[in-house]
């Protein structure tokens, strides 16, 4: 099975469990969704991260800005990129939970510690979940490379039109 048809299996046990009434339901439905959602915003925040470190290093070289402004700009766009990347940990060990609970296979078969399996996990779901097939095993690089290209690249996600 798949990423997004493991992915669609967890929506859909959380549906019927006859234990949680609607609210339940709904609200786990959306948490899900949220923690699914987190691995593209990862991905963003790693482009992001990428182009700025290269904009502002050419600011810095030119002589625009100064090696304070540098550091600054540096430490904010790392510290949000970081923050996305310990959410897509968390993400994968809540849904890994959920999936435990209903006896279903997991959907983020990476070890959560190491932080390079995590990142590179984000970047093969997000792809599957943008309606990519996934006859390649996606890195983090190569799909920051790719939306170096293609800007659109990850604006189409199949989960949340389907559910």
């Amino acid at each position: 099975m798949d990423i997004v048809e493991n992915a669609k299996t967890l929506l859909s046990k959380i549906a019927q469990d006859p234990v949680m009434d609607d609210s339940d339901k709904l609200f786990t439905h959306e948490f899900v969704l949220n923690c699914m959602q987190d691995f593209s915003k990862y991905v963003e925040a790693t482009n992001r991260y990428v182009f700025t470190v290269h904009s502002i290093s050419e600011l810095r070289q030119n002589g625009c800005i100064s090696q304070e402004e540098f550091e600054r700009r540096l430490m904010t766009v790392d510290t949000e990129r970081r923050g996305k990347h310990n959410r897509a940990i968390d993400s994968c060990n809540q849904l890994n939970r959920l999936c435990d609970r209903y006896k279903i296979q997991q959907i983020c078969k990476v070890d959560s510690g190491n932080r390079y399996a995590v990142a590179d996990f984000a970047a093969q779901f997000a792809m599957a979940t943008h309606g990519y097939a996934l006859n390649h095993n996606y890195t983090m690089d190569e799909v920051v490379s790719m939306m170096e290209k293609d800007t659109n690249l990850l604006k189409h996600d199949v989960l949340q039109e389907e559910h």
